[in-house]
């Protein structure tokens, strides 16, 4: 609980905390008006491109990305990589398997792809440098 639902009840019952991501983009959000208001500085914000628009990512899933610390932003960025060719198809299943290195943190994931989306089925990160190539 923060210390202002003390002063500022809500309906706790109903209310769901922010995802890692959604509070990233509160965060982004509050900069900007921030900046706006006390310096007068009009922020033009620069919009990414929504790779994950089409990205479906069910609520327990979307709750252990959280938990692990795992930006959605992130995830869609590894399946767009996976998408262009860098990717693994398992046929048992119809999922695909892939991984990109962002930073110092090696994201992993599982999908399918449905008609008009994709749906994740699971992911993961590691840091972790992965090397290919002849030894």
């Amino acid at each position: 609980m923060h210390i202002l639902d003390i002063f500022f009840p809500i309906n706790v019952a109903s209310w769901q905390p922010p995802t890692i991501t959604m509070r990233r983009h509160n965060r982004e959000k509050l900069k900007r008006m921030l900046l706006e208001e006390f310096q007068g500085k009009k922020v033009v914000c620069v919009e990414k491109k929504k790779a994950h628009s089409n990205l479906i990512i069910n609520n327990a899933l979307r709750e252990k990305l959280s938990r692990d610390l795992i930006l959605e932003d992130c995830i869609a960025e590894v399946v767009e990589h996976c998408e262009k060719g860098h990717k693994l198809y398992e046929p048992d299943s119809g999922h695909f398997f892939g991984h990109l290195q962002i930073g110092y943190t090696t994201y992993w994931v599982e999908y399918e792809i449905l008609e008009a989306a994709i749906r994740l089925i699971n992911a993961y990160s590691h840091r972790i440098k992965i090397e290919t190539g002849a030894i």
